[in-house]
């Protein structure tokens, strides 16, 4: 590279940009991921901080400081209380600064892009044309971010890339940003689900059983009148032993539901970004406005607003959903939703609860589109929670002759005090009644959660040993 090349910059702003943050922490979260952005800063000091914030770190002197020394050495903390900690930016005068920062940004990636393009015309075996597409490339996708669209990257460049793996809310199953589905009869208490998930999340308590981050977390009530409402949040967290949490907030909107494309510039405008990590809908169809829940175009359109919800306020949004009418027990989980199919293909987490052949008893099928497979597993209601249920049988599905292939019987008839190998075990239901292995092993891990088996490890080669324990179901 030309030794006198100089790279387009703006010290002053990079300082006086992260100063100002510094100096009022929330403008951290206000700023949003676009400012906050490595690439936006030249000093190897701002790069660091920015990493460190967009890696969990709040504005903390201290916290920075040893984030910073650790992967700088001093004398980068020593730049870093001088320029940043020390600096006088008055928080008014921060848009100014950001103006400055993006700009100088910008300029440095045209001038990256045409550098890179007289390199390459100055090799006389170098194509021209070749060259010249890259440089319009590379400015057309810079315009693309102008215009809100990302840009087009080689495979090597986007391996490379900068790229935060969004927090997971619900362990195993919901990432921050994204959408989520729970599908059920009309009488399978999706409201007390939901309130029960989002009262779970905003205390940092497991949900059925499922870990979840604590989060905050925003109801948006258009069915349930208000002192009814109250009085639910109360059995649920009295249910639990849990508090109140000041972080789960209401939004009672019964007698005020819109279209979803309607609302969403309101509620942007209302909350603006970063104060929530959920927003629950219930239902989503108050939120259809004249769209026909049959069609794939109107739902489509629905779903793209939720996206929009989430990418302009950095959320996940949960919404409940019902069945379709009708005898489902032959339809596959996620296509027993009433309505257009968008609704089985657009969330990233589905969570489909069929009624069991026991009374108040639901199969949860879990369809996931970013983590591994979840078994399913049933849940029990037990005013005012649907509590998870290992001790019931996900098989016994409700049909319309209420019949299933296995039952648990057809595990624990051969177990005893004693106890058996898992090996011979597997021998003997694959004989009778014909039970695969990997079915077995999902029976297995339920019954030990719901304390019927209990498991010992062994180092003799030929599995666990599995023994009856007394417990009488």
């Amino acid at each position: 590279m030309n030794p006198n090349y100089q790279p387009a910059r703006d010290d002053e702003a990079e300082w006086s940009v992260l100063s100002a943050i510094f100096a009022e922490p929330a403008l951290a979260e206000k700023t949003g991921k676009d400012i906050l952005d490595p690439e936006n800063f030249w000093q190897p000091v701002g790069k660091s901080v920015v990493t460190a914030m967009r890696n969990g770190l709040p504005p903390d002197a201290v916290a920075i400081g040893q984030w910073v020394n650790d992967r700088l050495g001093n004398g980068a903390v020593a730049q870093l209380s001088e320029k940043i900690l020390c600096g006088s930016v008055t928080v008014g005068a921060f848009d100014f600064w950001k103006k400055r920062l993006v700009a100088a940004a910008k300029r440095r990636k045209v001038q990256a892009a045409a550098y890179k393009a007289l390199l390459g015309v100055e090799d006389r075996d170098a194509d021209a044309d070749g060259v010249a597409a890259g440089m319009v490339e590379a400015i057309r996708n810079m315009a693309a971010r102008e215009t809100g669209l990302p840009p087009i990257l080689p495979a090597t460049e986007f391996e490379a890339s900068q790229m935060d793996e969004p927090p997971e809310l619900l362990a195993g199953v919901l990432h921050k940003g994204c959408k989520m589905v729970i599908g059920g009869t009309s009488k399978s208490m999706k409201t007390w689900t939901l309130l029960d998930l989002g009262l779970s999340m905003a205390n940092g308590i497991s949900w059925w059983n499922f870990k979840t981050a604590k989060c905050r977390v925003l109801f948006m009530n258009f069915e349930i009148k208000p002192h009814s409402f109250r009085k639910r949040i109360r059995a649920v967290c009295d249910a639990k032993k849990m508090p109140i949490p000041e972080n789960f907030h209401v939004w009672n909107l019964r007698g005020h539901s819109a279209d979803l494309r309607t609302l969403r510039p309101r509620l942007v405008e209302r909350i603006g970004d970063g104060i929530y990590d959920v927003i629950i809908f219930d239902p989503i169809y108050k939120v259809y406005g004249d769209r026909d829940e049959n069609s794939a175009g109107q739902m489509g359109e629905l779903m793209v607003e939720l996206d929009k919800i989430a990418v302009a306020m950095d959320v996940s949004t949960i919404f409940g959903h019902h069945f379709a009418k009708g005898n489902l027990s032959t339809r596959s989980a996620i296509d027993k939703m009433s309505g257009s199919g968008v609704f089985a293909r657009d969330p990233d987490s589905i969570l489909i609860m069929s009624p069991h052949k026991e009374d108040n008893v639901f199969v949860v099928d879990v369809v996931l589109r970013d983590f591994k497979p979840v078994d399913p597993f049933c849940v029990k209601w037990d005013y005012p929670l649907m509590r998870y249920a290992p001790e019931e049988n996900p098989d016994q599905i409700k049909t319309e002759a209420n019949q299933t292939k296995y039952t648990d019987e057809d595990v624990m008839k051969y177990l005893d005090s004693k106890g058996i190998s898992f090996t011979e075990l597997t021998k003997k239901v694959k004989a009778d009644p014909g039970m695969s292995q990997p079915t077995l092993s999902k029976y297995v891990k339920r019954l030990v959660e719901a304390g019927r088996i209990e498991r010992e490890s062994t180092l003799t080669g030929c599995g666990d040993i599995l023994k009856k324990k007394d417990v009488d179901f």
